[in-house]
């Protein structure tokens, strides 16, 4: 599965606004961009992630799974940028790594 960073935050994004439109407003493209994406991380993953509705859209089961899943992500992807940012104005120095608080996946 390649599912990129610009993905998760895409769900992220559709979870807040609800609508697709609201989705590419916060995002700052247009909604056949976020169509667009959309259908190709549902190609990826090879299932429906929202259903479409009159009022905008509802997430499937497998669509509020990796968005949860999405949720913990972007967290610890913006937790290495400003770690990786402060660093960077640091000298040179040995980084403990923080310790994780999720078990490693199983195989």
């Amino acid at each position: 599965m390649d599912i990129e960073l610009q993905d998760l935050q895409l769900l992220r994004a559709i979870d807040q606004a609800r609508t697709l439109h609201g989705a590419a407003r916060l995002l700052g493209v247009n909604r056949t961009t976020v169509t667009r994406r959309l259908h190709r991380l549902e190609r990826i993953c090879g299932f429906s992630l929202y259903l479409r509705c009159p009022g905008g859209v509802v997430p499937t089961t497998a669509g509020r799974l990796l968005l949860c899943y999405a949720q913990r992500v972007l967290p610890l992807v913006d937790d290495l940028c400003a770690t990786a940012a402060r660093s960077d104005r640091e000298p040179a120095a040995h980084h403990e790594m923080p310790e994780s608080k999720d078990p490693p996946p199983a195989d």
